[in-house]
C-alpha cells in the first residue's frame, strides 16, 4: 500500500494498530488506533505525538474539539465503494469541525472518486502501489471547472 497526497506518493509515517493489548504496549508515537482503542485508552493515547484515529464508514464519529486536538491523522475506511458517508465525514470535520490536519481515505474506493475526496476534505489515500499510475491519471484528467460546489 502507498499514500497519495493529491499528485504525490508520500511516505507513511503511520502503523495502524490492530488492537491495544491490557499492558498497552503497542501505544506509541506514529499510531493509527480504531475507534474502540481510542474510547477505551484515550487518556493513554493523548501522552503520546502524532497519533491518529482509524474509523470504519460504518462507525459513529462525532469527536469533540478536544479530541480532535490530538490526532494529526483521521483515516476514514470505505467498507463499499458504493457509500458515501466518508464524503460527509471528512466534509463535516473540516466544515462544522475545522479539523486541519489530515484526513485519508482508504478501503473500497475507486480512481474515479479521487477528486470528490479531495474536494470534500481529504488529504490523502492509501491505494495498492500497482494502482498508483490509474490514479493519477484520473486525477490529471479532473477538468479545472467544478460542476458541484463544495
Amino acid at each position: 500500500m502507498i499514500i497519495l497526497k493529491k499528485n504525490i506518493e508520500e511516505k507513511n509515517i503511520y502503523r495502524l494498530v490492530e488492537s491495544v493489548s491490557k499492558n498497552k504496549k503497542e501505544i506509541a508515537n506514529n499510531s493509527i488506533f480504531n475507534l474502540n482503542d481510542w474510547n477505551t485508552f484515550k487518556k493513554d493515547i493523548i501522552k503520546f505525538k502524532n497519533v491518529g484515529i482509524f474509523i470504519n464508514s460504518d462507525e459513529k464519529f462525532d469527536p469533540s474539539i478536544e479530541e480532535l486536538e490530538s490526532f494529526q491523522i483521521i483515516q476514514i475506511n470505505f467498507q463499499t465503494f458504493k457509500d458515501g458517508r466518508p464524503f460527509s465525514i471528512a466534509k463535516n470535520l473540516r466544515k462544522k469541525k475545522s479539523f486541519k490536519n489530515q484526513i485519508r481515505a482508504s478501503g473500497h474506493i475507486l480512481p474515479d472518486q479521487y477528486s470528490f475526496l479531495l474536494r470534500c476534505g481529504f488529504d490523502s489515500v492509501e491505494i495498492e502501489k500497482n494502482n498508483k499510475g490509474l490514479w493519477l491519471k484520473v486525477l490529471e484528467m479532473e477538468p479545472e471547472e467544478k460542476y458541484q460546489p463544495f
